[in-house]
């Protein structure tokens, strides 16, 4: 089985990460430190080592990892994008161990800067949730709405910092509908569908993320 192939067939424990490149076969259970992160880039094999160290030496409380990667077609700004406990994480003007470790990914990538045919690249947690019930959008790290998932199609226009968006909901999932940015690509994101995946538009600092309730009953958010 290549590297590939073995990241993307089920949750890993942080700790485990570019160490003993093993599936967690551990107890479930809820993480501890909830995070994403996403690099948009023309070398997803060194973004892979790189974000793999990252988390290992970042991010060691978070119990279970998920990985998925998908190449997107013509022009994007590459860039890495942090999310930590419900906000993004401005690693280019903090001073910490993390900031300057996620610098120093994104210099190694040469980020940020424009790529044809890029792959997007993602590391998150798995929450375990199992029902979404609404979709959070985000401008700036502030809350602006929430949707709930009805049972009827529904179309909902954002303002972003440099312009307007247009998502839509069907059956539990949101997607970008469109934009006013010139790459448009949140919008060749597809869709998301479940806690621990996110819609992101850097230009806007619109941010979309799905509350769900596992089988307990209880809120899972995961940004």
């Amino acid at each position: 089985m290549n590297r590939r192939s073995f990241l993307k067939h089920g949750s890993l424990l942080a700790s485990s990460l570019a160490t003993t490149r093993r599936f967690a076969h551990a107890p479930e259970a809820r993480a501890r430190e909830q995070f994403s992160l996403h690099v948009l880039t023309d070398a997803s094999d060194r973004a892979i080592a790189a974000m793999e160290e990252l988390i290992k030496t970042s991010f060691a409380n978070s119990t279970r990892v998920k990985f998925a990667e998908y190449q997107l077609a013509g022009r994007h700004l590459g860039d890495l994008v942090v999310i930590k406990n419900q906000s993004v994480v401005d690693y280019r003007q903090a001073h910490d161990a993390f900031a300057l470790q996620a610098r120093a990914l994104a210099k190694n990538l040469q980020l940020p800067r424009v790529m044809e045919n890029p792959v997007l690249v993602k590391f998150y947690t798995d929450t375990q949730s199992t029902q979404a019930q609404n979709a959070l959008v985000f401008v700036n790290n502030v809350l602006v709405q929430q949707l709930p998932f009805g049972a009827q199609a529904e179309t909902h226009e954002i303002t972003g910092l440099r312009g307007r968006m247009a998502i839509a909901l069907r059956n539990g999932s949101v997607k970008v509908a469109g934009t006013s940015c010139r790459h448009k690509t949140c919008m060749k994101m597809g869709a998301i569908n479940a806690p621990g995946q996110h819609l992101i538009c850097i230009p806007n600092a619109v941010r979309i993320a799905i509350e769900g309730q596992n089988e307990n009953g209880l809120d899972g958010v995961t940004f």
